[in-house]
Parts: C-alpha cells; structure tokens; sequence
C-alpha cells in the first residue's frame, strides 16, 4: 500500500522502489506479491494501476534477463502474479505480456519446451482491447511454433505457423521472414513430407544471409531428398543437388551421388548416413521400417528395374535384402503410385520392367524444349516490336 501512494505521487520514485525489491527478489518476494494484489484493489484509479503494473513487469523482465539466480523466486512469483491478473487480464495485457514473455524464457533456458510453449501461447495477442502490431503477432506465434517443434509436437507446431503465415506476407522485417520459411521447413521435415521440406530447405540455402546457415539447409535439403519417396519428383530434385557445386563439401555426398546416379545402396553408405541423421527420421512407420529404410529400398528398386528388364521376385528380395514377399508388395505399390512402370507376373514369380526413358534425360529435354520455345516468342516479338523489346532487354 506505501508504494501505491509512492505511485501516486511520484511514478520515478515508484520505478526506483520497486528496481530496488527486484535486486533481492528471495527477501523481497512477499512485499513483491502484496504489491501486485494492492495495485488489483478497486480503490485504485485503472490507469495507476496500469502504469504501475507496466513498470512492475519491465522491473520483472529485466531481472529475469540480468540475474539468472533468481530464476527459482521468479518463477514463483510470475505464477502467483498471473493468477492474481486473471480475473482482470482485460485491463492489464502489456504486464501480462511482458510477465509471460520473461517466465517462457526461463522455461526455454531450462530446456523445458512444451511449458514454455504454452506459457506463450497464453500471451493475450488477438483479444480486441489493444492494437498489437502484426509483428509482435509474427514473432510470438513464430516462437512458440519453434518450442513445439522442440518439443516433437509438429502438429500443435503448424497450426500456430499458420497463424503467423496471415502476417509474414506483409512484414518487412527480414529476420521475421526468414524465420518464418525455416519453421515452415521444419515442419514439412517433421511431419514427414520430405519432398516439400527439401525444396524449402533448397530455396533457404540461396537466401539465407549467413553463409553457415546457407550450407546447413542445403545440408538438410540433402537429408530430406534422399529420405522423400522415389519416384519422378524426387529423381528432378536430386538431380538439383548433384550439380549444386556446394554439396560437394557436404559429409553425406556420397549417398547423393549414389541415388542420383541409380546405384544401389550399400549397408555401410546406409549406417554412415543414418548415423547423421535426427532422432525423428528415425521413426518407425506402420510396416515397422524406418522412413530411411523405406526410402532406401524403394530406391534400389528403381536401380533395379535400371539394371534388369526383368527379374525374379526372390532375386529382388535378396537383392535389396528384404524377405520375397515384402518386395513384390512394394513393387506393386510403386507401380499403382506411377513411380515404378512395370507388370507383375505372379505365375512366373517374376517382375517386367518398362524400358522407359531416363527420368532426368526426360527432364532435361523438356527444359530445352521450354527454352527454345522462350526464344521462339522472344523472336517473333522481336520482328514486330523491335523498339519495345529493345526497351526491355538491359544492354
């Protein structure tokens, strides 16, 4: 109640007073509560209590980020001030901002994700009683989808990175923008859609301002494409990296360079890339194979039908070291998704491959083809509005 009418009087002296509680938190924590509930009493003016509330919480905020000892007296005394706002958390956002904000960063230096993540979540950003800058938006909902991740829960994870995906289109804020495409990665990377995640990964890699950074998503834009599903889409994108220059510095270029050249994989390429790989790209899927595994086999199939135009069952199980059975279900399932042309002979026991075109000769015609159309048009506007397309065309 004395530093109420300190409030009153004198908001400097206010300030000092309750800087000062904040250097001994642990002797001062009992005072610190009483000052929070006094300030909650009907008998002071809303827009006292307000201030002195917001000068509170800056006071909080800045013994959080100074003095890590006090953390323990912090998190006890956060909580109890929470509480004691709720009932009126309308009229008190800024401080609760300010007091969520600091008790989740000492939730996230504990490691301690999934708390942290909510605690955020709980900073009031949409209620209509206060403008809040989209930015400010951007950011929290971005930090509390990165402490999901964290915590293994993409799924919770996405849905605030699509609440944050209303605002990143309009921030001009560079380091908002790019945080913004890496959780996006992140989450195709967790959610096990390998093919997306590496493309995001890739289109980082050119972009990113630090050239550590730009290696690491080309590092991972590599570790997703050999783990995406085989077929067309994923042959285009290795053949990307193979000719990217830069992967040639990278640890796990040689199960690259394995995959886009059709090889068959080894066991020991398959234990040096598993052993770089993170704990859920380990994950089990539902036939009890890792997505690595998985993705390892169906590749060798495709070998395969590059090496054999056709080919025993028994002999392709033995060849990509998997039980007979396993491998014609397989095969049938690449062939009903289009991503393995062939017919299989059951009376035989055998497999036909299609002899089809190379994937990426096919594709490499068809950007030269699309090339020379570019110049065809460019051409024929050329000879009809010369002065125009010279006004185009830098020098």
């Amino acid at each position: 109640a004395e530093l109420v009418n300190v409030l009153q009087d004198n908001a400097e002296n206010y300030q000092q007073s309750v800087a000062a509680l904040f250097q001994n938190t642990q002797e001062n924590l009992s005072q610190l509560e009483q000052l929070v509930q006094a300030l909650l009493q009907d008998s002071v003016q809303l827009l006292k209590a307000k201030a002195g509330l917001l000068i509170y919480a800056q006071c909080f905020q800045r013994c959080q980020q100074t003095d890590s000892k006090a953390w323990p007296h912090l998190q006890q005394l956060g909580n109890s001030n929470l509480q004691a706002l709720q009932a009126r958390s309308v009229s008190f956002e800024e401080a609760i901002c300010l007091l969520r904000e600091a008790l989740a960063d000492i939730l996230e230096a504990q490691e301690r994700w999934q708390q942290a993540a909510q605690m955020l979540a709980g900073v009031p950003l949409e209620s209509g009683h206060r403008q809040v800058d989209n930015d400010y938006k951007l950011h929290i909902y971005l930090r509390v989808g990165a402490l999901y991740l964290e915590d293994g829960d993409a799924v919770t994870a996405e849905t605030f990175i699509n609440r944050a995906s209303v605002f990143a289109a309009d921030t001009t804020q560079s380091e908002l923008q790019f945080k913004f495409k890496v959780q996006m990665a992140r989450v195709d990377d967790s959610k096990r859609k390998y093919q997306e995640a590496a493309h995001r990964y890739l289109q980082l890699s050119y972009t990113i301002p630090d050239a550590e950074a730009r290696l690491a998503a080309l590092a991972q834009s590599v570790t997703c494409a050999i783990l995406a599903p085989a077929g067309q889409r994923r042959s285009r994108l290795l053949a990307i990296l193979y000719k990217d220059e830069r992967t040639r510095g990278l640890p796990n270029v040689g199960i690259l360079d394995a995959m886009y050249l059709q090889r068959i994989v080894k066991g020991d390429q398959l234990a040096q890339f598993e052993a770089s790989l993170a704990d859920h790209h380990k994950a089990l899927t539902a036939d009890g194979t890792t997505v690595l595994q998985k993705a390892v086999i169906q590749h060798n199939m495709l070998s395969a039908s590059r090496m054999f135009t056709n080919i025993a069952i028994d002999a392709l199980g033995r060849l990509v070291q998997i039980p007979a059975d396993k491998a014609e279900s397989i095969v049938a399932s690449m062939m009903s998704e289009g991503r393995l042309e062939g017919t299989i002979d059951q009376v035989a026991n055998r497999i036909y491959f299609t002899d089809s075109a190379h994937v990426i000769g096919s594709w490499d015609n068809a950007i030269r083809d699309l090339c020379m159309e570019v110049n065809d048009v460019i051409e024929d506007i050329g000879s009809s509005h010369s002065e125009w397309l010279a006004q185009q065309i830098p020098a």
